[in-house]
């Protein structure tokens, strides 16, 4: 059986997952995250990003996103 990353992204998201771009190359072998999430809100998903700060290994600060569906579903039944 093919894989369906975009499906089963929104699936994961649908079910309350939040996904960085890392966690998504880890769970469903993808780097094509943020397209995937692109096309979700082109088809009516609202899918938001939430800004995230860590460190890398040699201690630079970084930023990126988390994202996770919104609150606004009933308009997708």
């Amino acid at each position: 059986m093919v894989r369906n990353p975009q499906r089963e992204i929104l699936a994961y998201l649908l079910a309350g997952g939040r996904l960085t771009v890392q966690k998504a190359i880890q769970m469903f072998d993808t780097t094509e995250l943020r397209r995937i999430v692109s096309r979700l809100k082109d088809r009516g998903f609202p899918v938001i990003a939430d800004k995230q700060y860590g460190e890398t290994k040699t201690g630079r600060r970084v930023r990126f996103n988390e994202y996770r569906m919104g609150q606004d579903l009933g308009s997708l039944q």
